[in-house]
Formats: C-alpha cells, sequence, structure tokens
C-alpha cells in the first residue's frame, strides 16, 4: 500500500510540473506547424508531411484531438502532457523487469517526473512525448516478445512500433536496436528460437507496412533542410 502511494505521489508531481504554466508562451513556429498541418484533411496532412520532416500519424492524432478538446494553447499542449505521463505506464513496467526492485523502481520514475527535458517539451504541441509513448511500449513489447509466445504481444509490439516510425524517424532507431539485439540473442544467447523468429517475422511486417513511406523517407533524409549549414563528420 506504501509504494502504490508513492507510485501516486510521483505521477501527481509529474502531472503538476507539467500543466504548471503550460499556457506562459505563445505558440512559437513548429507549434503553429503542427497547428496549420492539423486542420487539413487526411489527404492533406499526408500530402504536406511527405514534403516535410516528420511522417504524418501526430498530425492525424492532433486533429483528432482538436475535434474534441478545441485548438486552444491550452488543449494542444495538453496532448503532450497526456502522452509524457501516459509513457511512465511503460517507463514503470520496464523499470520493474530490468530491475525487480520497488526501490529503483521508484527512483527512476522519481527522475523522469521531474525531468527537465521532458517537462519542457511537455508543454509543447509537437510529436516528441507522443513518439515517447510509442518507443517506450515498443521497448516494453519487445522484450515480451521475445521472452514469451503470445499473439497479443505480437499485435501490440507490431502496433506501437509500426505508429512510432510514422510519427518520428529517430523511432528507426530503435526498431533498428531491437532487430541487432534479436540477432544477438538468437545466435549466441541459447533463447527459445521460435520467441526469436515470431520477432522476425513481426519485424517483416512492420517494414512492409512502412514499404509506402520508405521513398519519402529517403528522399526527405538526403535533401537535407534549407536554414540547415553543413556540419563535418566531427562536429555532428
Amino acid at each position: 500500500m506504501k509504494t502504490k502511494l508513492i507510485f501516486l505521489f510521483i505521477f501527481l508531481l509529474a502531472a503538476a510540473l507539467r500543466i504548471y504554466n503550460i499556457e506562459q508562451k505563445n505558440l512559437w513556429f513548429d507549434e503553429i506547424f503542427s497547428w496549420h498541418i492539423s486542420e487539413g484533411s487526411i489527404e492533406q496532412i499526408v500530402a504536406e508531411t511527405s514534403g516535410d520532416i516528420h511522417p504524418p500519424f501526430y498530425y492525424l492524432v492532433l486533429k483528432l484531438w482538436i475535434s474534441f478538446f478545441s485548438d486552444s494553447i491550452f488543449s494542444m499542449r495538453m496532448l503532450s502532457v497526456l502522452f509524457g505521463l501516459l509513457s511512465m505506464i511503460f517507463i514503470y513496467r520496464i523499470s520493474d523487469k530490468i530491475f525487480k526492485n520497488n526501490s529503483v523502481t521508484i527512483a527512476v520514475l522519481l527522475l523522469y517526473a521531474v525531468s527537465p527535458v521532458n517537462i519542457y517539451y511537455s508543454q509543447e504541441a509537437r510529436m516528441l512525448n507522443l513518439n515517447l509513448f510509442l518507443c517506450a511500449g515498443s521497448v516494453y513489447y519487445f522484450y515480451e516478445l521475445i521472452s514469451k509466445i503470445s499473439f497479443k504481444n505480437r499485435i501490440l509490439y507490431f502496433t506501437f512500433t509500426l505508429l512510432a516510425i510514422y510519427t518520428h524517424y529517430f523511432s528507426l532507431l530503435i526498431f533498428f536496436t531491437e532487430f541487432l539485439i534479436a540477432l544477438i540473442f538468437y545466435f549466441t544467447k541459447g533463447k527459445d528460437k521460435r520467441n526469436l523468429i515470431n520477432f522476425f517475422i513481426s519485424a517483416a511486417i512492420i517494414n512492409l507496412f512502412y514499404a509506402p513511406w520508405y521513398p519519402v523517407f529517403f528522399s526527405q533524409s538526403a535533401k537535407g533542410q534549407p536554414w540547415r549549414t553543413d556540419q563535418t563528420l566531427i562536429q555532428s
């Protein structure tokens, strides 16, 4: 009971820190861009994002959110707060599985709750917290998928991972890392190979569903952005 109260306190602390002064600044360029794209039809959102630097899923979610809760500054930023808080579910589950120690899990959640970086981006109408939530879910269900065979785990891993890579391109790094870990386990760790084969099948299906967007991704990666200056590898 005491542990549950501590978790509740941390969650309420995280919520308070993210909601406090959420309207203290006006929307800036990227947030206005989020609002502008979300005002279009589904077809327009997909078309516009194919010429931008991010995939379309966040803007579709924001469009749905606005249709219920309005496009006020408070409302649009609360979507990021919501996904920042929901991410705590997977941060808790992942920490609990890795450490198996309530004290350490509490410390992890507390660090997340007071994280200046996450508090800052929880108060922006951008896709970063949605991406965090989806990537955390992908990591958790990846762990579940390679631990035991379950149709539910396959579906949830597929859903979280596919939506993540349709939200932000950095999610592809998570997906690629999961693939490398599965390969390492397959050849060196003596894990149940049936579970790993299930993962490889899921990964192949994810790639199949992402295939229509790969040309856009490669095009955007190659052309860069006009406001960025060239950097050397060392500078990067």
